[in-house]
């Protein structure tokens, strides 16, 4: 495999934290959508078929990347070499059980509780960095952490007692930060394609076998009407082809620890949409929590060499 991605100049790490921000309003507006789609779609079912277009839509881009560049052996060229084999499985499942864990965490859980507990990725992301690639946290990463978590509970406002869903959410937030930081671990120069695509496939794969296994084939989909069709497109590629694209190329420059505090902007652009959409109402709490939030990835997004790749450890 090639060499990691460096972390580049500040100006490099500014542009990666403008990406990797747009990408989570991209990722935020899920929420609203999924909702929309999961009145006519099964939940695993819909987490199959995103999966099923986000790894076809990434296939056609490599395909036509390739066409374009007729010389280029990176992306294109190591699509199906052995050493992407192994970091491609550890991505999928980690991606999968987020995605699965979290399904079954919004059925059984309330919506505000569900959130809070997911967004405990920004806990358990700089133990998992510093267990996989060995990346101490910095002070200023953990006085965002704290405030930025002060900010989820505020809009999320958890209530009631320890159920099954909220098991099933705490286990999504635990392979969300292990996605994170294997990102930092397999991610390199010229690989960023073929790996984002073998990881969409293990998913597919994943979401498949899941679906088959709990949940009855001809009844998981009704497509009365085309919203649910499109709804599926945009999950699968904007809001996966291009944002895990745009995660395994630009991450890197940052570190997991510090992209998760941008990825945590998502509860805001997800409240948001539930107002807009909804009608659901945030109260002054809910308001001060997107602002802690929004503070929080400022921080990141202004001053990203204060956070980008803490040394490592030993």
């Amino acid at each position: 495999m090639t060499d990691r991605i460096p972390v580049g100049s500040g100006e490099r790490r500014r542009g990666a934290a403008v990406r990797l921000g747009l990408a989570t309003m991209v990722w935020g507006s899920t929420f609203v959508v999924v909702k929309l789609a999961l009145t006519s779609v099964s939940p695993v079912l819909l987490v199959a078929l995103r999966f099923a277009a986000a790894a076809a839509a990434t296939l056609f881009y490599i395909i036509l990347l390739r066409k374009r560049r007729p010389g280029r052996t990176d992306d294109a060229g190591t699509l199906f070499s052995s050493a992407l084999i192994a970091p491609s499985i550890l991505l999928g499942l980690a991606l999968s059980g987020g995605y699965v864990f979290q399904t079954f965490g919004l059925l059984t859980t309330g919506p505000g509780k569900c959130a809070f507990i997911t967004a405990l990725y920004l806990v358990f992301t700089p133990f998992f960095s510093w267990l996989v690639n060995r990346k101490r946290v910095s002070v200023l990463q953990t006085v965002s952490l704290v405030i930025a978590m002060c900010g989820v509970y505020l809009l999320a406002s958890p209530r009631g007692a320890v159920s099954a869903g909220d098991l099933y959410s705490l286990a999504g937030a635990l392979c969300w930060a292990i996605h994170l930081a294997l990102i930092d671990r397999f991610s390199r120069r010229g690989t960023e394609e073929a790996l984002t695509f073998l990881q969409l496939l293990v998913v597919l794969i994943a979401s498949t076998l899941v679906f088959l296994a709990i949940e009855r084939p001809h009844a998981g989909l009704g497509l009365s009407t085309p919203w649910p069709l499109l709804g599926i497109l945009y999950l699968g590629i904007p809001a996966t082809t291009l944002v895990v694209l745009v995660q395994m190329r630009w991450q890197p420059h940052l570190g997991a620890t510090s992209a998760a505090l941008i990825y945590i902007g998502e509860t805001v652009v997800a409240s948001i949409g539930g107002v807009l959409v909804f009608g659901e109402r945030l109260g002054l709490q809910g308001y001060l929590g997107c602002a802690l939030i929004l503070f929080s990835v400022f921080m990141v997004a202004s001053r990203p060499a204060r956070f980008a790749r803490p040394r490592r450890a030993g």
